[in-house]
């Protein structure tokens, strides 16, 4: 199967556990009348839909390096209880650039999904409205 594909399935599968765990949380089966229900999808939508776009916004910033130093501090602070003595302690410029250099992807795919777990609640928004 297609790796791409795969990350796809991956991030439709957690945000559709999301969505029932929120709607099963909110009480979806005990709600009386139909605006409730649209009320309470709405919001099992909504919330997985924050939750993958924050991830993919995380991981977005950690593909442009924005976590890099906090990566070389931890780096640095391991090395000194390393009981190597020959090896030359790295600089941040040379952590940057050894970073820089190998291929950062982000979760594109999850991006797609939470935005549309977003414009779905926004639709169920709209129809709560008409109800």
């Amino acid at each position: 199967m297609n790796e791409k594909l795969t990350k796809y399935y991956a991030s439709v599968a957690i945000g559709l556990v999301l969505v029932f765990a929120v709607a099963l949380s909110a009480g979806l089966f005990s709600a009386e009348g139909a605006k409730d229900v649209v009320r309470i999808l709405s919001d099992a939508f909504f919330v997985p839909g924050v939750l993958l776009s924050g991830a993919a916004g995380l991981s977005f910033a950690a593909s442009k390096g924005f976590y890099d130093v906090f990566s070389y501090g931890i780096q640095t602070i391991k090395s000194h209880f390393e009981f190597k003595k020959d090896k030359r302690a790295e600089s941040l410029y040379e952590f940057k650039e050894r970073k820089n250099s190998e291929k950062r992807g982000w979760l594109k795919e999850t991006l797609v999904v939470g935005l549309s777990c977003i414009a779905l609640a926004a639709v169920l928004v709209v129809v709560y409205i008409l109800l």
